[in-house]
């Protein structure tokens, strides 16, 4: 039997996978996000994931490792050779890893937005707009959205806005009750960006409880995330039923920021084919691994694979809460 991993990593997590030959999920392991972190940090939730996903497999030697994360690359692989045998290594986009997870193809756009953003143009020439990191720019982002989220509630700490259900959110996770104590609780966090990003799951919270100024964020993002991909539609001329695919934490908790994406996605671009993800990014090497043997099996394999992972490895199904 042989056996392949798996793996994908940015701002919000690390997720591994291992599978073997029959494309039969074996193990799945998880970590802290592995961007914009300490390499103590990034290490250990390297080892803490690869723990996980190879748990009863040290000492296998791995066919081949796919990977997608735009930092940490080097250390993940020294980390994973030291508990298995790597034969061979393929690195892949987000964008690219998001497609085959999603779609099950090859081809298409990527509207990402998890703790960070980009818009991608899958196809062997692959093109990314956006996706600057935080210092300059994530838009459309969950780290933006987060951005957003917080000056809103500092606005009515300052008396410069009403009071929203934002502001009990925030006061009651992050334990602080006024605006010294919210800005100290940013600045001195681990990871500040961390920190921020993770304001947008309370603000998706408070959206779905009726709260007008969350609603507005989430739709500014959806919005933000349809300019970049309407200029890459544009920018390759691509009007008949191009696929579309979301993909990212941030689109999970809020669907007036889809709502509003598809929107204006549509007022450009009326037969782009907007797609929810099917699973989350880190399979994207079980299908890249199945298109490399044997292109014309995923229709006949994949609803066997689906049915394996949705009653055995839940977690690697996408599932927004809407």
């Amino acid at each position: 039997m042989s056996y392949y991993l798996s793996a994908d990593g940015g701002g919000t997590k690390l997720t591994a996978v291992l599978f073997n030959d029959r494309y039969e999920v074996l193990g799945v392991g998880s970590g802290q996000g592995i961007n914009y972190a300490s390499q103590v940090d990034i290490a250990g939730s390297i080892q803490s994931c690869l723990a996980s996903c190879l748990q009863g497999y040290s000492g296998i030697t791995l066919q081949k490792v796919y990977y997608a994360m735009p930092a940490s690359t080097d250390m993940f692989t020294t980390i994973l050779r030291q508990i298995v045998t790597v034969h061979e290594e393929q690195w892949l986009s987000e964008g690219k890893m998001a497609l085959l997870a999603g779609m099950e193809q090859d081809e298409g756009i990527v509207a990402l937005s998890g703790t960070g953003s980009g818009v991608f143009w899958v196809t062997e020439e692959e093109q990314h707009l956006g996706g600057w990191g935080h210092l300059i720019g994530d838009l459309g982002s969950g780290y933006e959205i987060g951005q957003h989220i917080v000056r809103a509630v500092l606005k009515n700490f300052e008396a410069r806005e009403p009071a929203t259900l934002l502001n009990q959110l925030l006061m009651d996770a992050w334990q602080v009750t006024d605006r010294e104590a919210l800005i100290h609780h940013v600045y001195q966090a681990a990871n500040p960006r961390r920190q921020i990003a993770s304001a947008a799951i309370l603000g998706a919270e408070a959206a779905a409880q009726g709260d007008d100024v969350a609603r507005r964020i989430f739709e500014k993002a959806g919005e933000t995330m349809a300019e970049q991909t309407n200029e890459m539609l544009c920018r390759n001329r691509k009007d008949s039923g191009i696929g579309v695919l979301i993909a990212g934490s941030a689109w999970k908790g809020c669907k007036s920021m889809f709502d509003r994406f598809s929107e204006k996605v549509h007022e450009e671009h009326p037969s782009a084919q907007i797609r929810i993800p099917r699973f989350e990014p880190a399979l994207g090497g079980l299908l890249a691994q199945l298109g490399a043997d044997d292109p014309d099996a995923r229709g006949q394999l994949m609803p066997a694979i689906a049915q394996q992972i949705h009653d055995q490895y839940a977690s690697l199904m996408y599932k927004t809460k809407w």
